[in-house]
């Protein structure tokens, strides 16, 4: 299954990707990226801190899981994670986790995790207090693939943008299958901020393998974050602001 979820997180990107040992899981082949390191002393920075240090012990634990069901089918399992920074203050910091994973089966799995703080106060953004109703109408927390909590927004009026939004050309589809791809897409997003862009992003979040290609991030700038009304005057700011 192809996976795309949200949540939250802080701070600057810390290395390269490294490899992770798994002691009793000798088939795993694993690169992962760490988690950026949370500097400063605030509250809030203690909190981001906290949830770091928990999801990344939620990875390893699903790194390790991967390894021993891909051992039971006599194969061998990999995991890579790579990691990149969206935005990165002073209001809120933002980090994507990609994670392409075979732990046996006939598929392997994907999964784009946002991991999006409101560095105030270290706590997860809440999107349905930042956006308007109609653009976030409700909010579902599921698993992720690293084993994590994420926040996922479900609204009849995202999809509607999504799809006025989408890409005429997509890389890996034909032309003349555009339309069967958006039509394949389904409701349940991930959202966050980007600062080079200036743009909020939207992506669809669950998709199967056949589809997995049309499920493409789509980049909501500030002037229609503006017209839709309604949206947190601290995300447009944030959006708008050189980084």
């Amino acid at each position: 299954m192809h996976l795309v979820r949200t949540a939250l997180f802080a701070a600057g990107l810390a290395g390269a990707p490294t490899a992770v040992a798994a002691a009793e899981a000798p088939t795993l082949i694993s690169h992962v990226a760490p988690f950026p390191a949370v500097p400063g002393d605030a509250a809030a920075d203690a909190r981001i801190r906290t949830a770091f240090d928990h999801a990344s012990r939620n990875l390893q634990s699903a790194i390790t899981a991967c390894a021993q069901q891909a051992g039971t089918e006599g194969g061998k399992a990999s995991w890579t994670r790579t990691i990149a920074v969206t935005m990165s203050g002073p209001t809120f910091f933002s980090v994507l986790a990609q994670d392409d994973s075979f732990c046996g089966g006939a598929y392997p799995d994907s999964e784009t995790s946002a991991y999006v703080y409101d560095l105030a106060t270290g706590s997860p953004v809440n999107w349905q207090r930042l956006l308007p109703p109609r653009f976030a109408a409700t909010g579902e927390i599921v698993q992720g693939l690293g084993g994590s909590r994420l926040g996922l927004v479900h609204s009849a009026f995202m999809m509607s943008l999504y799809r006025s939004l989408y890409p005429a050309r997509l890389p890996d589809i034909d032309p003349a299958n555009r339309q069967d791809c958006l039509d394949s897409v389904e409701d349940g997003f991930t959202v966050w901020p980007d600062a080079s862009r200036h743009a909020l992003m939207i992506q669809p979040t669950a998709q199967d393998h056949a589809t997995a290609a049309c499920a493409v991030p789509v980049a909501v700038p500030v002037a229609t974050l503006r017209e839709i009304g309604r949206t947190d005057a601290r995300l447009l700011d944030a959006l708008q602001a050189d980084h």
